[in-house]
């Protein structure tokens, strides 16, 4: 079975596509099979980091998608699916107008049975990134081949697919990539909370890119961030500095990932103020409504 490790992080711009990337480089020097799948729908960059703009995966039987070989690894980008330079209107789940009429007209028709019967289905399969990220996994859509690891670079922001990807067969866990700066980390304590509620493994936590020769380029240092994994009971993977010679690091962040156990965080005391809040703007939205219907 394939092994599958996630990248992830709810911040956008710490670096995950580099690091997907550089972990599944450092895994195919190993002499393993490698695939690294990039599930950013709105801003998917594998193809940029790994120099294969402009290729295109083929069709096989069933029209399956088979990725294109690139230095050595299996390579699927939404970027090498949709046209170039496209901003993708998607979102985690996804339900159309017409399915909620479809839902209304049964129960109309007093086909009570198949309204439910056709609910559950949409409760199950709700479409946008998610359905797509289901079907990718399953290999239902994919040809991947023969591999021993599949690398996912996954999208920040997005609950939904991280969930669907990390449920998928043959997960391993996930790395949380950090900058050492105030903002990142309060986005990685957001990220590990996430985890621990779902109750998802992880690997361990990343810093990146937080030295330049030697200097520290933010306003936190990398033992900010080993200091916090270690307090959240996470292994700390190490750190990896901004410079253009990167493959003894990942070297080593490929030598962990392959002999990681996941750690699943002890669930949180049960939270209330947010749901409170949610709430208290659903009224407020249902007294709106009833206002202009008024008027």
């Amino acid at each position: 079975m394939t092994k599958k490790a996630l990248v992830v992080s709810l911040k956008g711009g710490v670096g995950k596509t580099k690091v997907a990337a550089g972990l599944a480089r450092a895994l195919a020097r190993r002499g393993l099979r490698v695939g690294i799948l990039d599930c950013d729908y709105h801003a998917p960059n594998i193809p940029v980091e790994l120099g294969c703009e402009g290729v295109r995966p083929t069709r096989g039987p069933g029209d399956v998608i088979v990725p294109p070989v690139v230095d050595g690894l299996r390579v699927l980008s939404w970027g090498m699916l949709w046209p170039p330079d496209s901003a993708v209107m998607i979102e985690d789940s996804q339900i159309e107008a017409d399915d909620l009429r479809r839902v209304r007209a049964l129960v109309v028709l007093g086909e009570k049975g198949k309204a439910l019967d056709y609910l559950d289905h949409l409760i199950a399969h709700p479409g946008g990134a998610m359905e797509h990220m289901r079907l990718i996994l399953q290999d239902v859509a994919v040809d991947w081949g023969e591999l021993d690891w599949l690398v996912v670079d996954t999208p920040p922001e997005s609950t939904g697919v991280i969930r669907v990807a990390l449920e998928a067969e043959g997960v391993v866990g996930a790395i949380i990539v950090s900058h050492p700066s105030r903002v990142s980390l309060a986005d990685t304590r957001r990220t590990v909370d996430l985890f621990r509620k779902r109750g998802l493994p992880l690997l361990g936590i990343l810093c990146n890119q937080g030295t330049q020769n030697g200097q520290d380029r933010y306003d936190l240092k990398e033992k900010d961030i080993e200091d916090f994994a270690r307090e959240r009971g996470l292994p700390y993977i190490g750190a990896i500095p901004h410079s253009r010679d990167l493959d003894t690091h990942f070297d080593r962040v490929a030598e962990f990932v392959v002999g990681a156990s996941p750690v699943v965080l002890p669930p949180p005391p049960k939270e209330e103020g947010w749901q409170e809040t949610l709430k208290g703007l659903r009224r407020l939205a249902r007294l709106l409504d009833s206002l202009k219907s008024r008027g």
